[in-house]
């Protein structure tokens, strides 16, 4: 027979919060509330075992704000607070809660679309992103206006794992800014082998001038009048 009994209660309620605390700094950006680097690689890694298991397409979209530090540096850093704000909830707007909207840091923001059936399903959310983006921002007295470059890779034709996908996302989102901004490219082979060139071209440059292959020659400019030299052209030459 139980006669008596002794019972011993903790509050864990600050520790809970805690833990919760930890877990958004660790996994969530501060100003925008969007996952961060790392959980946004958690979950193309989670796209990725996806699409594997139900034989489908995903797309990463890279995106890059055009402008941005000028309108940082002329309205204040209050103001492009601001402004990442707003674009990160009409990024939410543009997407279903299935996909993921995340930040990388500065004025760069990435997006996963899962489950995707055609590539004209892709383009019309790039392309509803960029009117959305490009819509005034008022800040303070002033509306502001900024527009986006977006690159796109596809799950499998552009890439199998985290770190091909994310490369050639953002190669392809250069090319959107070479094209002029405030546009969006799908990544390409093209692109690929364009970018190797240059690297290789890069490296065989900065070999040459640590080699000394480089030198001046002189060409002169003649005056088609009377044949007189009028100026001379300095030209490097690569031996």
């Amino acid at each position: 027979v139980i006669t008596n009994f002794v019972s011993t209660a903790i509050d864990n309620t600050e520790l809970h919060f805690a833990q919760e605390t930890i877990e958004k700094l660790a996994y969530y950006d501060e100003l925008t509330g969007l996952p961060n680097r790392r959980l946004f690689y958690d979950r193309i890694q989670q796209a990725i075992n996806s699409a594997e298991r139900e034989t489908c397409q995903f797309a990463v979209f890279y995106l890059d704000l055009d402008g941005f530090k000028n309108i940082n540096d002329s309205l204040g850093h209050s103001a492009g607070d601001l402004l990442l704000k707003t674009v990160a909830r009409r990024l939410r707007q543009q997407v279903r809660a299935k996909d993921t909207v995340a930040r990388l840091g500065g004025d760069e923001f990435t997006i996963i679309v899962t489950d995707v059936n055609e590539l004209h399903d892709v383009t019309l959310v790039a392309d509803n992103i960029i009117r959305t983006l490009a819509q005034p921002v008022d800040i303070g007295d002033k509306p502001v206006v900024t527009t986006t470059s977006i690159g796109i890779a596809v799950f499998p034709a552009d890439g199998t794992t985290i770190d091909m996908l994310s490369r050639n996302a953002d190669l392809a989102m250069y090319h959107a800014k070479a094209k002029g901004k405030n546009n969006f490219q799908f990544f390409t082979e093209e692109l690929n082998r364009r970018m190797q060139e240059r690297l290789v071209l890069e490296l065989r440059v900065r070999e040459a001038f640590q080699n000394q292959q480089f030198r001046v020659e002189y060409q002169p400019q003649v005056d088609a009048v009377d044949g007189s030299v009028a100026a001379v052209e300095a030209l490097i030459a690569w031996d």
